[in-house]
């Protein structure tokens, strides 16, 4: 980490990582109900079109699709991979909208947690304040979430990590 006047520079891969996972920060918001944890992140990409997300479900602490029998499995993978456009809308102070980009990165129990990244465009959130994500549930038995991010949070990731070098 760099510092430059009172705010620092993320230049490495770890100290994004650390920085995007510290809730405090405002670029990661997550919801738990009993064993179950939903979160969304944003994360920065070279296309700066668009507002990059994750969507990730957990299950005591691991990969939720794991955790799931074979008819559940199907279901939801289905819906994470097919359908979540009916399930996640948000809004910028204004008309509630549906996703329109995005993917399902299946991990196969390999990873910690069920993750969907998802894209809305920049253009739509210009002149927001805040971006409010509406989560219905995917058949998980959850009840309806809300995420809501505020934009400059989001800006300073973009503005501290610019710059930076990424793995592809």
């Amino acid at each position: 980490v760099l510092l430059l006047g009172c705010e620092s520079r993320i230049t490495t891969e770890k100290d994004l990582y650390l920085y995007t996972e510290d809730s405090r920060n405002g670029v990661k918001i997550f919801k738990e109900e009993g064993d179950l944890r939903t979160s969304i992140r944003y994360f920065i990409d070279a296309d700066s079109s668009l507002l990059h997300f994750c969507l990730a479900y957990q299950y005591k602490g691991k990969d939720m699709l794991a955790s799931l029998n074979e008819s559940s499995y199907a279901v939801i993978m289905n819906r994470l991979s097919f359908k979540l456009d009916h399930y996640l809308t948000y809004s910028c102070g204004g008309k509630e909208e549906n996703i329109t980009g995005y993917q399902f990165v299946p991990t196969y129990g390999m990873m910690t947690s069920t993750e969907t990244v998802f894209v809305i465009p920049r253009k739509k959130v210009k002149d927001a304040t805040e971006i409010q994500f509406r989560l219905k549930d995917i058949g998980l038995g959850l009840p309806k979430q809300e995420f809501v991010f505020q934009f400059q949070n989001l800006l300073k990731l973009d503005r501290i990590t610019d710059g930076i070098k990424l793995k592809e």
